[in-house]
């Protein structure tokens, strides 16, 4: 599957952003803003911005995903950035593609196995407030079940508030949902079992918005669960940021990788991009 990308920021040095559900790669232009030292490339995720549908109910979408991604990259490997599902994403392009990650930042990676290896019943609780959503998807209810989605994890804005093209839009977005969620709940992947997590050796940072967990103690949980596994993995809270760190605290967000990841403002190739 060929992706729709677009580069952000003018820097000398290569990374890439991968977005959440229901937006697309422009919309983390403020964080890019914030990291002018890169050229950041943006892909949107299938089903959303400019990029193809996934077909209706096929398998291995967060694969195709990595692997479209990682087609897109240069010589030089880049930092990679990635945001809630684009997070989990972003984790599979480096398990897959080592030699393509310099360092990973994973902003409340939507991994939700974790925690049903490591809390099973934080995570039986989560699964049950997202019943009605899935419902919904299953019914072909599209807009009632976008309007579930961004109440529990868009920025708060009431529904009715929402652009009526913006709501068709999510709401056409809604199957990419359900889609996703053998890979992220079930871990069909196998990262979990396989000790692909505990093999990365690239420089990883995660990141919760601090106001999280209070909404949705599973995100806590999986943060964790990830720095537990991964080996040169960090955990910070971004003071004040909800689910959607990157775009309200995009500022906040950059100073936290730039101090946990303390080589990421360095070029330290000089090939090509």
């Amino acid at each position: 599957m060929a992706l729709a990308s677009q580069t952000l920021g003018a820097g000398d040095i290569p990374g890439a952003l991968i977005h959440c559900t229901l937006t697309h790669g422009g919309v983390l232009k403020g964080l890019a803003n914030a990291l002018p030292s890169h050229h950041w490339l943006a892909p949107d995720l299938p089903n959303h911005g400019r990029s193809p549908d996934w077909p209706a109910g096929a398998p291995g979408m967060q694969k195709a995903s990595a692997e479209a991604i990682a087609t897109l990259f240069g010589p030089t490997p880049r930092d990679v950035i990635g945001h809630s599902f684009g997070a989990t994403v972003a984790l599979r392009l480096a398990v897959l593609f080592p030699e393509k990650v310099r360092s990973l930042t994973l902003i409340e990676p939507v991994l939700g196995a974790i925690a049903r290896i490591d809390s099973p019943e934080v995570a039986a609780a989560h699964e049950t407030e997202a019943t009605q959503m899935l419902a919904e998807i299953h019914a072909g209810r599209y807009a009632e079940a976008a309007q579930l989605f961004t109440r529990d994890w868009g920025l708060g804005r009431p529904w009715d508030s929402i652009p009526e093209e913006a709501r068709t839009r999510m709401a056409a977005q809604m199957p990419f949902v359900a889609a996703s969620q053998a890979e992220i709940f079930e871990d069909s992947p196998g990262l979990l079992q396989s000790g692909a997590l505990e093999a990365l050796r690239i420089p990883t940072l995660v990141l919760e918005g601090a106001e999280t967990a209070k909404r949705h103690p599973v995100m806590r949980v999986i943060c964790q669960g990830l720095v537990r596994r991964i080996p040169k993995a960090s955990h910070s809270l971004v003071d004040g940021a909800g689910h959607m760190a990157p775009l309200t605290h995009p500022d906040a967000v950059a100073t936290l990788i730039r101090h946990y990841l303390p080589d990421f403002d360095t070029q330290l190739s000089a090939a090509a991009r």
